[in-house]
């Protein structure tokens, strides 16, 4: 499981504003804040969510979450273009990846025919 404070530094390294062992000012924290509770209200308009809005992040959508906060701010910082279609191709990863794990699978009760 993975923090809200990692996914954060995630984001920010995402969009180029914080190095590995960089922590982020305050400012860039609380907007990176912002932007997950936007992502996350978003995924629960969807249904998309399967974890709680102040719990710590499986991992197994630790870095969607990052790259659709990422995504939900690259205008804001002025991100040149070849990050910006990087962070957008991520975005769309992350979107497909969220509405998979949202698909029950399906297994018919019905015995196997063979052809």
């Amino acid at each position: 499981m993975a923090t809200q404070a990692d996914v954060r530094k995630r984001a920010l390294r995402k969009l180029g504003l914080a190095s590995t062992n960089q922590a982020p000012t305050s400012d860039l924290d609380s907007d990176m804040q912002a932007a997950y509770t936007e992502v996350y209200t978003m995924l629960e308009t969807l249904k998309l969510t399967f974890w709680g809005e102040s719990s710590a992040i499986p991992d197994e959508v630790a870095n969607n979450m990052a790259s659709l906060m990422a995504f939900e701010r690259v205008n804001d910082y002025g991100i040149g273009t070849e990050r910006y279609a990087r962070i957008e191709r991520e975005k769309m990863a992350a979107m497909q990846n969220f509405r998979m794990m949202a698909v029950n699978e399906y297994t018919s009760t019905a015995d196997p025919e063979d052809f």
